[in-house]
């Protein structure tokens, strides 16, 4: 039996975000009074990152939505006061508690350190491989979801080193978050990104959206996606220098899931061989890293 002393993260997150009925909020509330003091750490510090998220907001309380409560701290005696701001910093917080909870903020951000890994001055977008609609045609859940976003934060951070106009993936990224429980705050962040591409120049921000968004949709398929794009795009510009420097662990931790079938466990294995050969076939590390692109995010 799950401890009263404990609260899921997906209920926290559902409090944060605003989505409990009332009631179901004021009995959550009342619960989390009484919580270990991990779990209310956990909201503090999730508020607290959620500012970082605030900076565009007007500041205008919504007072129909804010958890405010008091506990007891079980060492010091010392009264802690949990006062929401804005019910957009709250919903931001949903993602925080995750972020919080997973210690994200040790946690190499992919798209970024695989997209500087690649030393060509020739580095360019490479076309799309699952159409105009990438966040959200076909519905996509799970795997396929990671897998995508994966590839569309790659894609922006490829634009963003080389100049070109990403509005159309921070579109898809914003659309994909949209199916995503307690990710609303984050689809709004990539909204804002793309009426203000200028806002992207912000590293830290888009890092703290990206790692977020990764973490809530499942971090080792966004991160295979994410080295799937780095190295399609590697490859087609005949950078074979990144293959040195980027581990294969996520690939060969994916070809591990049983959320893949017997070919895409193939054709990562056989991506790891061509990347950890001598000498590298760049065209049929491209030719296979698109072929799992295909399979793994549609």
């Amino acid at each position: 039996m799950k401890s009263e002393s404990s609260i899921d993260p997906e209920t926290l997150a559902a409090l944060l975000d605003g989505r409990l009925s009332e009631q179901r909020a004021a009995e959550v509330r009342t619960q989390l009074a009484r919580a270990d003091r991990s779990t209310v750490e956990a909201f503090m510090d999730a508020a607290a990152i959620a500012d970082e998220f605030s900076a565009a907001e007007t500041g205008e309380v919504s007072t129909s939505k804010l958890p405010v409560l008091r506990r007891r701290n079980i060492q010091t005696g010392r009264r802690l006061w949990l006062v929401g701001a804005t019910t957009a910093l709250l919903a931001a917080a949903a993602a925080a508690v995750v972020m919080i909870r997973t210690h994200l903020s040790d946690v190499e951000y992919a798209p970024a350190a695989y997209v500087a890994a690649i030393s060509t001055s020739t580095i360019r977008p490479a076309a799309s491989l699952i159409g105009a609609n990438r966040g959200v045609e076909n519905n996509p859940a799970g795997r396929t979801r990671a897998v995508r976003l994966g590839m569309l934060l790659t894609a922006v951070e490829v634009g963003v080193r080389t100049g070109n106009d990403v509005r159309r993936e921070l579109a898809a990224i914003s659309a994909l978050l949209g199916t995503v429980a307690g990710a609303n705050a984050l689809a709004q962040t990539y909204e804002s990104f793309e009426a203000d591409s200028h806002s992207l120049a912000d590293v830290d921000k888009r890092q703290l959206s990206g790692r977020s968004a990764m973490t809530l949709v499942g971090l080792l398929f966004a991160r295979t996606g994410a080295y799937l794009e780095s190295a399609r795009v590697a490859s087609e510009a005949g950078d074979e220098s990144f293959f040195d420097h980027v581990s294969t662990d996520d690939l060969r931790a994916a070809a591990t899931s049983n959320t893949i079938d017997a070919s895409q466990r193939t054709d990562l294995l056989r991506l790891v061989s061509e990347v950890t050969s001598q000498p590298r076939d760049l065209l049929a590390i491209q030719l296979t890293a698109e072929s799992l692109l295909r399979g793994l995010a549609n």
